[in-house]
């Protein structure tokens, strides 16, 4: 039986990608509103806020989370800018290799937007639903 094939190779990989915004997006989704500003008080260098305001931004886009190696400069330069700190102070390569930092930085995303990991325990749970058609 052939395999069911809905995107190209080249939809894949952009799927796989953070999306690319406009600046209006970028003033949308990386906003800082107090839940995420709450997040970002405990947090102390430079790079980890960039980059928790990063995941944040992609997770509301998308509600996925992304490789930081996968993060767009354009999207650097303009948290950077907001919070008043130069782009180049910011190491994703020292992000990347420490991905326990980054594994807490979505886990608080995730609690902060009452979202919960889709885990072993949410793929059981599924497994135990009945799906039903809606009543009309």
């Amino acid at each position: 039986m052939s395999r069911l094939s809905i995107l190209t190779l080249y939809e894949i990989k952009l799927f796989d990608k953070p999306p690319r915004f406009s600046l209006e997006q970028r003033q949308k989704y990386f906003h800082i509103n107090d839940k995420l500003q709450l997040l970002l008080n405990k947090l102390r260098t430079p790079t980890n806020k960039v980059c928790m305001i990063l995941q944040w931004g992609y997770f509301r886009a998308c509600g996925r989370f992304f490789t930081p190696s996968d993060f767009y400069m354009p999207d650097i330069r303009y948290i950077a800018q907001q919070l008043d700190t130069h782009y180049s102070a910011i190491d994703l390569n020292d992000y990347l290799h420490k991905r326990k930092i980054y594994v807490e930085h979505q886990q608080s995303i995730l609690k902060a937007m009452n979202f919960r990991a889709f885990d072993v325990n949410a793929k059981e749970w599924m497994a135990t639903q009945r799906f039903r058609p809606l009543q009309t």
